[in-house]
């Protein structure tokens, strides 16, 4: 692709994050299975939605939280990257005063837009959400040091799951949803991020069972919350993320098709 159809591309939401970080199939393929569907069956099991209905915002809280978190990308891409010895250029295309305010633009329009059609923008817990990202991307981007850098990480993934569903979500299913994106989400990427900045030497992550027994290990604490909360969905997510985790294991036993 050109490079000036990369520009134009990545003005779009959702364009930005594909694009700079490279997705394959796989990578996409664990987003929507690890993300996105236990963040609908969350809004199908905890509202009065129906399963499209839950999709649907689903979607647009989606669209409003990638808009908001693809500026932190462009932050870290335009800033933080330069000045670090282990940055990583991941564009072909110099990121321009023109361009980053464009995308800067879109991308608030897109979410006030998307708040106000769903009447979230009057929403207090939602604009207190979104307040609490952008002090997450902007200190996950001053502090250099990696050590530092390990709340604000697991701050963000917290947040990326949380944020698509929170306005829709009834207040008196908010620790559910919580616990979920803490233990369930959030947990195994903080490993992921500890082992990719050599802050913790973990080798078995990176064997395919990994994901599986950590979840099981997680499971007492996670059938206590769903007992104590009076909810099933935590049972339900935790054997669906068993489920996940065990069919990559499976695979990962498949002989290898000889190339």
């Amino acid at each position: 692709m050109n490079i000036s159809a990369s520009r134009a591309i990545c003005l779009f939401p959702f364009a930005y994050f594909a694009t700079s970080r490279a997705w394959t199939s796989r990578e996409m393929t664990y987003l929507v299975a690890t993300s996105w569907l236990p963040a609908i069956w969350l809004l199908w099991r905890l509202t009065d939605l129906s399963v499209a209905g839950s999709a649907l915002a689903f979607a647009a809280g989606y669209l409003a939280y990638i808009s908001i978190y693809e500026i932190g990308y462009l932050v870290n891409d335009a800033w933080d990257a330069p000045r670090s010895p282990q940055g990583r250029q991941r564009l072909n295309f110099p990121i321009t005063p023109s361009f980053a305010l464009a995308f800067v633009a879109i991308r608030l329009a897109v979410w006030a837009v998307v708040g106000v059609l769903t009447g979230w923008i009057d929403n207090p817990l939602w604009l207190a959400g979104y307040a609490a990202l952008c002090l997450a991307i902007a200190q996950h981007n001053i502090f250099q040091s990696n050590g530092l850098r390990l709340a604000s990480f697991y701050e963000l993934a917290t947040l990326r799951f949380l944020l698509p569903v929170l306005a829709a979500l009834p207040a008196a299913s908010l620790p559910a949803a919580i616990l979920t994106a803490l233990l369930l989400y959030s947990f195994p990427r903080f490993l992921g991020y500890l082992d990719s900045k050599d802050i913790l030497n973990l080798p078995e992550r990176r064997e395919p069972q990994f994901g599986f027994f950590l979840i099981l290990s997680l499971a007492p604490l996670l059938l206590f919350s769903a007992y104590l909360l009076r909810t099933t969905a935590l049972v339900e997510l935790t054997a669906y993320y068993l489920v996940i985790y065990g069919i990559w294991w499976a695979m990962a036993r498949l002989p290898q098709a000889p190339r």
